[in-house]
């Protein structure tokens, strides 16, 4: 019974491809589109100024290699959990510390994934 994966971690596994496709398609359109209206907000009470503020939107691009990591950690555990499951374990600090740059979805992601790694049986099967 032990060679069967539990629950919780093919779950966590689904939650890293669900935030690896949230953070490489769509994620940095959003913040960048987001930090470009803010710039154009300001370039009119600032007399031009505020297109310094458009590069800060760049920040999301640093979500694109984070996203990468998600698909291929999320991918790894589920076809073998005991080579995934340490990995996702370093993932979920990456997506929780992703917050700076904008990915409050791979913060909800990586906060999931520290809970279902914490259970007793996931615990067990990765020794």
């Amino acid at each position: 019974m032990a060679d069967v994966m539990p629950d919780a971690l093919r779950n966590a596994a689904v939650v890293s491809l669900v935030s690896g496709i949230l953070d490489f398609f769509i994620m940095p359109a959003v913040i960048y589109g987001a930090t470009s209206v803010f710039a154009g907000v300001c370039a009119l009470f600032t007399f031009g100024l505020g297109g310094v503020f458009a590069l800060c939107g760049l920040g999301g691009c640093l979500l694109v290699p984070l996203g990468v990591a998600e698909l291929a950690v999320g991918a790894i555990t589920l076809v073998d959990g005991r080579q995934g499951g340490p990995w996702l374990r370093w993932l979920s600090w990456a997506q929780m510390a992703s917050v700076l740059v904008g990915g409050f979805g791979s913060l909800v992601a990586g906060l999931a994934i520290q809970r279902l790694l914490a259970d007793d049986a996931v615990r067990d099967y990765l020794g």
